[in-house]
């Protein structure tokens, strides 16, 4: 029934009832359909699926994903360049686009039984320069606890036959990575486990130099694959923790968090405390100027929620996601340099 009739009703038979014994049990019936009406509509103000949605926090693990915000997940993430080699076990070059050029030395790789692999071999590149392309790949800059100034994310993939190859002992791959403007200071980091790309540690076992000449870029020698991130510690005096929260339809199964310093080239995921139902980052410098991002999906529908902020001790954001498309999604995370 719609409010406007049974607010009619009710004040129509208002002035009768008053008089009988049975006012109390009349009002009752009338007025509380209105108020419980008035009551879901606000509830219903945010997401009109609210009452079918799951609002449980589970553990802090990727895995524990929904379904639906891990398609979104996936789908975002960029497709690598793939590139195809005659024969593995050859001393080669190989140029892929136009700013990487890969070095390859010969008895180089090792299949799944451990011999030197050769013939035909596929090699994927995963090349990230913007935060935006990391943000859609997972990418989380920290490494032990410090926030880190990324440069650029990279994942080279050797396979034979859909098998990874291995690197064989003491072998390298050499890689130039053209670049007008490199960092100097940079170093490498890589990944703690092989599907872990939210916490780095140094790289035992590559080198990294940097050119200012005519041939300008970054040299790597890697001898473990396939992850590499190249970049430094963001030192700071001073710093904080922020924390973030959403509103109860969205958890830490649907949503991720994230922290863009603006001014140092940082990016990171926020951390997750199901306890409290928030979001938190830590060793964030004081005084800095940062931009906190969310991304969810809850029943199939995407959702963007921003918040610029200049971080003083201890901040706390309320962030208020809105109804987005797919490609405004996308659109969004690639303009973030």
């Amino acid at each position: 029934m719609e409010l406007k009739t049974r607010i009619k009703r009710a004040a129509l038979l208002l002035p009768l009832v008053c008089y009988s014994g049975i006012s109390i049990f009349l009002c009752s019936l009338f007025l509380l359909p209105t108020l419980s009406s008035c009551n879901k509509e606000n509830s219903d103000l945010f997401v009109s699926s609210v009452d079918s949605t799951d609002t449980v926090w589970v553990q802090n693990s990727t895995t524990d994903a929904k379904q639906d915000f891990q398609q979104l997940l996936d789908t975002l993430a960029s497709v690598p360049i793939e590139n195809l080699v005659s024969n593995i076990k050859k001393n080669q070059t190989v140029n892929i686009g136009s700013d990487l050029i890969l070095d390859l030395p010969p008895n180089g790789f090792l299949d799944k039984s451990g011999k030197v692999a050769e013939g035909p071999a596929s090699i994927s590149i995963l090349y990230l320069t913007s935060r935006g392309e990391m943000l859609k790949n997972k990418i989380s800059g920290i490494c032990n606890g410090q926030v880190l100034k990324t440069e650029f994310v990279l994942k080279v993939l050797f396979t034979q036959n859909g098998t990874e190859l291995a690197l064989a002992n003491n072998k390298k791959v050499d890689i130039f990575i053209n670049n007008n403007n490199p960092v100097n200071g940079s170093r490498l980091f890589t990944s703690t486990t092989a599907t872990d790309r939210s916490n780095w540690k140094d790289f035992p076992n590559g080198q990294i130099t940097i050119s200012h000449n005519s041939k300008k870029g970054y040299s790597l020698s890697l001898s473990q694959l396939p992850w590499i991130l190249t970049g430094q510690g963001v030192n700071a005096d001073i710093v904080t923790t922020i924390t973030a929260t959403l509103p109860n339809i969205f958890t830490n199964a649907n949503s991720k968090i994230y922290v863009l310093l603006n001014d140092r080239n940082g990016l990171l995921e926020m951390g997750q405390d199901k306890n409290s139902k928030s979001f938190f980052a830590d060793n964030i410098p004081l005084g800095s100027s940062v931009k906190v991002i969310s991304v969810s999906s809850v029943n199939n529908n995407f959702y963007l929620g921003t918040e610029d902020l200049e971080v003083k001790n201890k901040d706390h954001v309320k962030l208020k996601p809105k109804l987005v498309s797919y490609p405004e999604l996308s659109a969004y995370m690639n303009s973030l340099q």
